[in-house]
């Protein structure tokens, strides 16, 4: 029984498919056909704050060079007069680099290391003090101050540290530290307490780390990280990561990579 609501579908022969929409018009871009539009976009990239920090603090350095991570992390900034050549300071953060020397030959008054690479420093504004990239990397004397609550050590990773540079917080993973250099240091960083130190002094604790790997062997991932890892010479790596994979139960090995946005091409 054919529902009250149904209607007959009445087919005829000679129907005629209904018309397509019109297609929409394309509107070239002005002047794309001579060229000219392209060349506008070519110029306004040549205008970028990367482009113009080029131009005027490294005009010997090709593109291929800007380019290379490795060149980038050996020309950082980490020092007050270097700094000062770049970017118009406040006296806040004069006062505060001046005093501590910025970067990793610095004071230990302050603990407070400095260092930027050239690509992520011409990010940021030259002249506006609270700049967000800016804030980011330059330090102030605001970090000086300690509020109700705050720690040095805000993960509270010390306390499951069994012996230095191993951090055993699961019972199947640990964090293994193996450096304390980064590409630059974060203001806000969490392990801003031995940020800036050498690799060296990390390395005299690779062995007690690997040894304590290989005694438990429950642990099935380890963290590498630092620091970042990924900024110690290939042959370190290859050392770090054979004596990692020789154990027999550790099964992966991540590497925390920190200093990606530092190198980005520009």
């Amino acid at each position: 029984m054919k529902h009250p609501l149904a209607q007959e579908r009445i087919v005829v022969e000679n129907d005629e498919p209904p018309p397509l929409a019109p297609q929409p018009q394309i509107v070239p871009f002005p002047g794309h056909e001579n060229g000219e539009y392209a060349e506008n976009v070519q110029n306004q990239l040549s205008q970028t704050p990367v482009k113009q920090f080029r131009k005027q603090f490294y005009p010997e350095i090709d593109n291929h060079t800007w380019n290379d991570w490795k060149w980038q992390f050996a020309n950082r900034i980490h020092t007050y007069p270097e700094i000062g050549k770049y970017i118009s300071l406040s006296a806040d953060e004069a006062a505060v680099l001046q005093e501590g020397d910025g970067g990793e030959q610095g004071s230990q008054q302050l603990h407070l290391p400095f260092s930027v690479t050239p690509y992520y420093l011409s990010l940021a504004d030259p002249d506006n003090f609270e700049d967000p990239i800016r804030r980011t990397v330059i330090p102030t004397s605001r970090e000086l101050i300690s509020s109700a609550g705050e720690q040095q050590d805000p993960l509270g990773e010390h306390d499951d540290s069994p012996v230095p540079g191993i951090v055993h917080r699961y019972p199947d993973r640990v964090l293994f530290l193996v450096t304390s250099s980064c590409a630059a240091y974060c203001r806000y960083c969490t392990r801003s307490r031995f940020a800036g130190g050498h690799t060296g002094s990390m390395r005299f604790h690779w062995e007690t780390g690997l040894e304590y790997i290989r005694e438990h062997k429950e642990i099935r991932d380890v963290i590498v990280s630092g620091g970042d890892p990924l900024t110690l010479t290939d042959d370190l790596i290859d050392y770090l990561l054979g004596r990692l994979f020789a154990v027999p139960h550790v099964e992966m090995v991540l590497a925390d990579k920190s200093s990606a946005s530092f190198f980005l091409r520009g």
